[in-house]
């Protein structure tokens, strides 16, 4: 079977051997380790939701309520790598981009693949920090289009995996699809 990154359950496998997990009732992510007690890792999140290791080992996270994407390190440091706070579909520099309810995050070749789930869109914050939409990105149409990425549409899309071949696998709950 294909190796692939899960967003969903929001899970992390860290460097030490333990995994990380987000809390999102209650605002904070959570790291894991066999025989110990779960343990705060950050907090402050207003929702967050999916989670995923990039390349230096720290941890991007998904806040889907706060419309940000933020970066955790081990020692628990975090802040916003991407979204102003507002909710929209606006691409551009990462910290003046605009994102709507973001809740799947996986790692890529070329950066953040991300799912904002309020504009049923897939989006990418690459490596050069600019996030573009691939999918979507309109707060007024989602839909189930398929083909090429520029004329594709989803519908309340909720978790991705990215495949061996750097393929993205999307569930959009809205279109009950894969």
């Amino acid at each position: 079977s294909p190796k692939r990154q899960r967003s969903d359950p929001p899970a992390a496998g860290l460097a030490d051997g333990g995994f990380a997990v987000t809390e999102p009732a209650n605002g904070r992510v959570m790291q894991v380790h066999r025989d110990e007690e779960p343990s705060i890792l950050a907090d402050g999140f207003v929702q967050p939701r999916g989670i995923a290791v990039d390349l230096d080992g720290s941890l991007v996270v998904a806040d889907a309520c706060a419309d940000k994407l933020y970066r955790v390190f081990a020692g628990g440091a975090k802040g916003a790598i991407a979204g102003t706070g507002l909710t929209g579909c606006a691409d551009g520099r990462a910290g003046a981009a605009e994102l709507a309810q973001p809740i799947a995050v996986a790692r890529t070749a070329g950066g953040i693949a991300f799912l904002d789930a309020a504009s049923s869109s897939l989006r990418l914050l690459t490596d050069s920090g600019t996030v573009r939409t691939a999918i979507g990105g309109n707060l007024d149409r989602a839909g189930l289009i398929d083909g090429a990425a520029e004329s594709a549409a989803l519908h309340r899309p909720m978790d991705l995996a990215i495949l061996e071949s750097g393929s993205v696998a999307i569930v959009a709950t809205g279109n009950h699809r894969l």
